[in-house]
């Protein structure tokens, strides 16, 4: 009779391995903070299902959940997060924009006690020039969305005023762009493989008048670049 009860308690081992292991990629399969990790963790989920249901005794129910649920549906979603993946690029700002001034040439109206009209200004306020030691930063995000894009990512480009430390701090972004006269630090994550392509294009001949310096993040760590 004991005999008999320790046979069934050991044929139930496997059960509850299966059934635990089953709770725990579908804990990590929510908490995980990056969606490819979250769509593995979802396939062994389905491969350790597809052993629950072999061990039940349904075995064509088990096949076509490792083959459905496993392979094939792994495999669309990795694919479809792959050409339909957005990244968000900030770009901060020094300061906030000036206030809004009147067209150049164009006086204010004043107080004329004898009504008579204002005399027109003689001269007129000339354009601000372009420092020729700036680079053209609008040429560079362009070419770097032209170049997202090439690598089947939706750039989204972001203007901000806010600190860089406290932005670095959200980590709701795949690369921050803090300008800084000619020089330009650039803010990623080393787990993220497209930074080591990045890389690469910052360091392009085209790029050289803007002291391009990038900055690799770890998880949970702000960068030992300067920051604000």
């Amino acid at each position: 009779m004991e005999e008999g009860i320790l046979r069934r308690r050991r044929n139930n081992m496997p059960d509850k391995i299966f059934l635990l292991l089953l709770v725990i990629f579908a804990i990590l399969s929510v908490n995980t903070a990056k969606l490819r990790q979250a769509v593995i963790y979802l396939g062994l989920f389905s491969l350790i299902s597809s052993f629950v249901y072999l061990i039940y005794g349904a075995p064509d129910v088990a096949i076509a959940q490792a083959a459905i649920g496993s392979a094939i549906s792994t495999v669309l979603y990795l694919v479809a997060i792959r050409r339909s993946r957005v990244f968000t690029v900030y770009f901060i700002r020094h300061s906030e924009p000036p206030s809004l001034l009147p067209p150049s040439g164009v006086q204010e109206n004043q107080a004329n006690p004898k009504g008579k009209q204002p005399k027109k200004a003689n001269h007129k306020i000339p354009p601000p020039k372009r420092e020729n030691s700036v680079p053209d930063y609008e040429l560079l995000l362009k070419s770097l969305e032209q170049y997202l894009m090439k690598m089947e990512l939706e750039p989204h480009v972001i203007f901000t005023y806010e600190p860089s430390q406290s932005l670095l701090k959200k980590r709701e972004y795949d690369l921050v762009l803090k300008p800084d006269g000619n020089k330009l630090q650039v803010f990623g994550f080393s787990s993220d493989y497209h930074l080591d392509q990045l890389e690469q294009f910052f360091s392009q001949d085209r790029f050289k008048s803007f002291h391009i310096t990038v900055a690799r993040q770890e998880e949970g760590v702000l960068p030992n670049a300067q920051i604000d």
